[in-house]
């Protein structure tokens, strides 16, 4: 009998456990790969090599193997945990089976990191496909805890990646391709019945902690929704990452923001059609463009604004601004039509009734501005305006207007105050030879002058030769006398016919 039948059937261990190191403490023998390879039988291990190995010790685990040197923590399902830095991933290298590296060793590195993803690395924990993250939580009656909710934004993308791909021809681009960037903005999606895409933030409390609801069969929470996102960015939300960093990505973002209206680029919300900027409507200019979509403020802003009526440019117009309260209603495109069309009694303030000029509720009766207030703008600025008011002045507008009747002045001693009061500038410069009939000319009146007139005029002073020339005239009838005709008198008497 051969020395290698003689001691066949004897174990390994019972050969060498004597010599091992660690017998006092029987760590190394107590770990389950060394307890394994010394429960094994000499006989077992004739021809012994590589494929052999791993026939007989490959379905242990790296843990088994590593039993024997430290001291390995074990889960209910019998499992090793390990506890400290990269507690996930060093836990779950360690249950892989030898037979990983049964082939080349590279082959079995490739395996166990494209089985580890790195949302072991950043401590997430996946289950039933889905990763899940420790957070302080709050339930919506304000009871606070520490749950698993899943994880969100780009860290549900990043755990998704195994660590080979890491080593490989990383893309990025590639791996969030199909991401929309309301996720990586931090808002959870919601589509409505009718198809529609919304976009919500997550609800918190007043900690800043998610506020859930459940638990499920798996101990883990669901988010609840907080507040709707701006119009703006729930348009932004829906671009996919691909979208947005191929070659046309800022077309087609902006693509999405043209078809948008600027109030909801500008942060406004809409309410019963008005536009809320907060609590406070929006008015004015940014009211009208708001109602508009930026492709056509782009394009067609011209048109856009000439349809507005000045009271949609300045808002609420008060009375006091006549000539803008005049305009209110009138269409930009139209202004400078109107405003050169406009009348200066608008410009004055005042009101036509359609018979007459008012001021408020009181007729308008000044003369001066009676004549001016049927004038219009381009009437004033035609070429020959002064040479037709000065001539409208002269025919309508009456003395009494600038001078006060005084009998004792010249033109009180000229004409009477009914006379005075009728008279325009006209009546006065213009000789109508009529002085038998009652003109009005100063030149006619000059011409019938009375001697007395003068004196009161303080034009001439008779005073010292009153006596002698009531005895020429045998009175004071002289005084009455045209002064061309006692001039003519006075001659005849100093220069009598021979």
């Amino acid at each position: 009998m051969t020395v290698k039948e003689l001691i066949g059937d004897f174990t390994l261990g019972s050969l060498v456990t004597n010599y091992l190191p660690g017998k006092a403490d029987g760590r190394l023998a107590s770990g389950k790969l060394v307890k394994a390879i010394l429960d094994t039988k000499i006989k077992q291990l004739d021809g012994l090599n590589k494929a052999k190995f791993f026939n007989l010790y490959g379905t242990y685990t790296i843990g088994d193997a590593l039993s024997s040197f430290m001291t390995l923590g074990v889960d209910g399902e019998g499992k090793y945990v390990y506890e400290g830095t990269m507690s996930k991933v060093i836990s779950k290298v360690f249950n892989y089976p030898l037979n990983t590296f049964s082939g080349a060793l590279s082959a079995g590195i490739d395996t166990i990191l494209s089985d580890l993803y790195l949302g072991d690395v950043l401590g997430f924990e996946e289950i039933n496909g889905t990763w899940y993250n420790k957070a302080n939580l709050a339930f919506a009656g304000g009871e606070t805890f520490e749950g698993l909710v899943p994880v969100i934004s780009v860290n549900r993308v990043l755990a998704d990646m195994s660590l080979k791909s890491l080593t490989e021809n990383f893309d990025f681009n590639e791996i969030v391709a199909d991401v929309k960037l309301g996720e990586l903005f931090g808002y959870q999606n919601r589509i409505t019945s009718l198809g529609e895409s919304t976009w919500y933030t997550y609800a918190k409390d007043s900690n800043g902690y998610y506020v859930v609801t459940g638990p499920d069969v798996y101990e883990t929470y669901a988010y609840t929704l907080g507040e709707r996102v701006a119009k703006l960015n729930e348009t932004l939300s829906d671009i996919t990452a691909q979208e947005l960093l191929t070659g046309g990505g800022v077309d087609t973002l902006m693509g999405k923001i043209n078809t948008l209206e600027l109030g909801y680029v500008l942060g406004y919300t809409l309410d019963g059609g008005v536009w809320m900027n907060g609590g406070v409507a929006v008015t004015g200019v940014l009211a009208k463009l708001s109602d508009h979509t930026i492709e056509d403020v782009k394009t067609n802003f011209s048109g856009i604004i000439n349809e507005w009526t000045l009271s949609d440019v300045l808002g609420n117009i008060d009375e006091s601004n006549h000539i803008l309260y005049a305009l209110r209603d009138t269409q930009i495109q139209n202004l400078s039509a109107e405003i050169n069309n406009m009348k200066l009694g608008t410009i004055m303030g005042y009101t036509y009734d359609g018979t007459k000029w008012m001021n408020g509720a009181t007729e308008v009766t000044d003369s001066f501005a009676l004549i001016l207030a049927d004038y219009t703008v381009t009437e004033v600025g035609n070429e020959g305006f002064a040479d037709t008011l000065f001539s409208k002045v002269k025919d309508e507008l009456k003395l009494s207007k600038f001078i006060t009747y005084n009998a004792n002045d010249p033109l009180g001693i000229l004409y009477s105050e009914t006379e005075f009061n009728t008279l325009s500038l006209n009546d006065i410069l213009v000789d109508d030879n009529a002085l038998d009939d009652g003109g009005t000319c100063l030149s006619d009146r000059m011409k019938s002058i009375k001697v007395g007139q003068i004196e009161s005029m303080g034009i001439i002073s008779l005073d010292a030769y009153e006596a002698r020339l009531n005895t020429a005239f045998g009175g004071d009838s002289w005084k009455n006398m045209k002064f061309s005709e006692f001039f003519g008198a006075i001659l005849a008497m100093a220069f009598p016919t021979p």
